[in-house]
């Protein structure tokens, strides 16, 4: 069972990748991603990302990209 915060991050990190797998950024920063996925700063973008996909979101880019 997961916590309210931990489950709401979660479905803000898939948000993310599919954002990047639709191309989000080839028009925008990591930044601006972080914070249309409802993330206040890119710090805790980062810190969620990374603890949920076990990757940065820019090797998760990179791995996008070499598919």
């Amino acid at each position: 069972l997961m916590s309210f915060p931990v489950y709401t991050n979660t479905y803000r990190i898939k948000h993310a990748c599919q954002l990047i797998q639709g191309g989000y950024l080839t028009n925008f920063s990591m930044l601006s991603l972080a914070e249309k996925s409802g993330f206040s700063s890119q710090q805790s973008f980062n810190r969620s990302f990374k603890s949920i996909m076990n990757l940065t979101p820019s090797a998760y880019l990179n791995s996008i990209n070499l598919k």
